[in-house]
């Protein structure tokens, strides 16, 4: 199993945009349905206001990878140039 801390640090003032822009476009679920995933959440950080944290479980590695390749996965690339500064990235292997 694979898990998948990812935090956004947006742009001031553009965090609610961004995850607006997200759940609009259809990336989140999207991602729900593809093979191998088991969860994709995403939630405030109550700490800093322009962060947004973003929570992955995929079954294996090779669902994660396969992740990659999907064209809703660019399009929150397109979407992050947009929004986003920074992006941190921890993972976990179970």
């Amino acid at each position: 199993m694979k898990t998948m801390i990812v935090a956004y640090d947006c742009k001031p003032g553009k965090r609610d945009a961004f995850y607006h822009a997200v759940l609009s476009e259809g990336i989140i679920q999207a991602s729900r349905e593809e093979k191998g995933n088991l969860r994709y959440d995403y939630c405030l950080d109550l700490q800093k206001e322009n962060r947004l944290i973003l929570l992955e479980k995929w079954e294996d590695e090779e669902s994660s990878l396969k992740h990659r390749d999907q064209p809703h996965f660019k399009r929150l690339g397109e979407l992050k140039a947009e929004f986003v500064e920074n992006t941190e990235i921890e993972v976990f292997l179970s």
